[in-house]
């Protein structure tokens, strides 16, 4: 047994940096700036940046722009970034790859569950879950897991540990088994209910700690880091999100209670895995972040004209007829599979209809009459990206008629699958289309069912 240890040094939020030998992986590099359309802010700004980190290799775990931040990965000189391993998952749409060999990076994508060496004493292994992924990271006989955010089992609200399904975790395990370390989100990381649903909001902040309870009991790591949840909601639209969110001070007795220790690092820190370590500075240094972040200024967004959204929706509705079988679509629209949706923007004071064959319209209503509500800067980026449907999910400035989102989800279910490389209806068939599966929609079901229960 080798007397060497890995080194894990906390950048922050999401980002570690695993350091054996020569090599130093750093995980994950979102150090600065907003995500998510103005949506997130870090809770902690790094200490350190990228390029003091000195990267051998970077790992990036899926384009969520807390994971995946260019602006941050582009500070590394251009001369540097070829002398740079960035490890990636495989994607059908190579999106990613593509991107940072374009910007000078080497790129190596890991085969799903498949160990590769990075040197003669370090290995990987890295398999999706969804579109995101996890790492193992081997080094002198130590191991060290990090799932970020992976969603392990089904995404449900429920209050008994013992009832979450454990099908995934129990597929990690074939290839890990007892990590020294597991790294691993402690708190939601999306929308969750509209803004007086608070009892949703606490049912789903449960939820996460016992994903946290079902990853041990399973995983069965000497060691957790609850980390990928240091994130502040920033805009206006979404800051109540802020309210019921778990804080690392609600994890560490839901970790202790599993019999694993619990290692709480503040950005900077430098732990040796194995060692002992004592969390009473790192969690003093976490409420004070906390208190910090509360006091913060909100994001605000400026107005966007109708004509403007117009011209959006134009181009939206033009990469979506030159994506996919633009007649299937309009067969499914006159069949009734593609109902337009109702969206009421804020700062407007009035509604749209969105119906993707047809138009963008001003339509006569009041908030209560809409499937969703949002501002208009909102619904101009999603008209803009094709990554803007699944920003919107995550950053949660909006809020939903539980009965009527169904009918937003599906009007853009198809430019959000062709985000990831899907076409309708070859790759895209019109069951995901009715159907609309999400994270959303399983909330939204949820919701309902749940206010119902209530009265």
């Amino acid at each position: 047994m080798s007397n060497q240890q890995i080194e894990l040094q906390f950048i922050t939020h999401a980002c570690v940096l695993l350091i054996a030998g020569e090599v130093r992986l750093l995980c994950d590099p979102w150090l600065s700036g907003t995500a998510f359309d103005d949506g997130w802010r870090l809770l902690a700004e790094p200490s350190t940046t990228i390029e003091d980190c000195s990267p051998t290799h970077i790992w990036i775990s899926h384009e969520h722009p807390d994971h995946f931040s260019p602006r941050d990965l582009l500070k590394l000189p251009a001369e540097q970034r070829g002398h740079i391993t960035v490890l990636y998952q495989e994607t059908k749409d190579q999106k990613v790859e593509s991107f940072l060999r374009a910007k000078g990076f080497r790129v190596q994508i890991l085969p799903t569950m498949e160990r590769v060496d990075l040197s003669p004493d370090v290995s990987v292994c890295c398999a999706p879950i969804g579109s995101d992924s996890w790492l193992a990271f081997f080094a002198y006989g130590q191991t060290v897991l990090n799932l970020n955010d992976c969603i392990t089992g089904q995404d449900i609200l429920i209050d008994d540990p013992d009832n979450l399904p454990s099908n995934q975790v129990d597929e990690i395990r074939t290839m890990v088994e007892n990590p020294d370390v597991l790294l691993t989100q402690f708190s939601y990381s999306n929308w969750v209910g509209n803004p007086d649903d608070l009892h949703l909001h606490r049912l789903q902040a449960r939820t996460k700690l016992n994903q946290v309870r079902q990853q041990i009991r399973t995983l069965k790591p000497r060691t957790v880091l609850p980390f990928a949840s240091f994130v502040h909601f920033c805009h206006k639209e979404n800051a109540y999100l802020n309210e019921e969110a778990n804080t690392v001070h609600r994890v560490v007795p839901v970790i202790e209670d599993e019999d694993a220790q619990a290692l709480v690092l503040s950005p900077g820190d430098l732990w040796r895995v194995g060692d002992s370590h004592e969390n009473k500075e790192a969690l003093q240094r976490w409420t004070q972040i906390y208190r910090q972040a509360a006091d913060r200024s909100l994001e605000e967004s400026a107005i966007v004209s109708e004509v403007d959204l117009r011209d959006a929706f134009s181009g939206y509705q033009q990469r979506v007829r030159e994506r996919n079988d633009w007649a299937a679509i309009e067969r499914l629209t006159h069949a009734g599979g593609l109902r337009p949706t109702k969206i009421y923007l804020w700062d407007h004071g009035t509604g749209f209809l969105f119906d993707l064959v047809n138009h963008l319209a001003p339509c006569s209503m009041d908030a209560d009459d809409a499937d969703i509500c949002m501002s208009s800067s909102t619904l101009a980026y999603l008209l803009n990206y094709d990554w803007g449907r699944g920003t919107l999910m995550v950053n949660g400035r909006f809020s939903a008629d539980y009965q009527g989102i169904h009918r937003f989800l599906a009007q853009t279910q198809i430019a959000y699958g062709n985000n990831v490389g899907l076409r309708f209806p070859e790759t895209l068939p019109e069951s995901i289309i009715r159907e609309s599966p999400s994270y959303v929609a399983f909330f939204a079901r949820q919701a309902l069912r749940l206010n119902a229960e209530m009265g």
